[in-house]
């Protein structure tokens, strides 16, 4: 996913009033916001405590991998010496990292929004999170509560996690609108 800054985004979509939610989604500013995010959570899911894992070409599998350093003597100089190396470990599932708005506010961008209304969540747990959960909604002119419906697909997530591997996931019904009343 090529990434563009907002401006270039607005005109690329010339006098168009109409913005995919997606699209926000692969701005710099989006990107910034989210890595600050993910920085201020220690980098793991807020709910099951996991770290993103990444694909290991090697072994062909996600994996976490975990620096380490430890003393051990030179057997030809016979000095103390300290060996670094690499664990890696194997989840189940891969693990990426989501950064979940906990409310919406209409004409809103994405990243603007105080660092307190989001939280680090990994892929599955996200998922599952708006499975049993809506996301509140307000309208931005008296911050009332509007009753929206959720995509029927990705439950108002905005993404599908099996679908990780091609933009980003983002939700091929809804476009990442998360609600069926923003599809334009």
């Amino acid at each position: 996913m090529k990434r563009v800054d907002y401006q270039d985004l607005l005109a690329e979509h010339g006098s168009s009033e109409y913005i995919p939610y997606e699209d926000f989604l692969r701005t710099w500013e989006w990107s910034r916001k989210k890595h600050a995010i993910e920085v201020r959570d220690g980098a793991m899911c807020h709910q099951c405590g996991n770290k993103e894992s990444y694909y290991d070409h090697d072994s062909k599998k996600h994996c976490w991998a975990e620096s380490y350093t430890r003393e051990e003597v030179d057997v030809i100089t016979g000095e103390n010496i300290t060996v670094w190396g690499i664990k890696k470990t194997f989840p189940d599932k891969p693990y990426i990292l989501h950064c979940h708005h906990k409310y919406y506010v209409s004409e809103t961008l994405p990243w603007d929004y105080p660092d307190e209304a989001f939280v680090t969540l990994c892929m599955h747990c996200h998922s599952e999170f708006h499975k049993t959960n809506k996301v509140p909604f307000y309208r931005k002119s008296d911050m009332a509560f509007l009753d929206y419906t959720p995509c029927l697909r990705c439950c108002g997530a905005g993404v599908l996690s099996e679908y990780s591997y091609h933009m980003g996931g983002v939700c091929f019904q809804c476009g990442g609108a998360r609600y069926l009343e923003l599809i334009k």
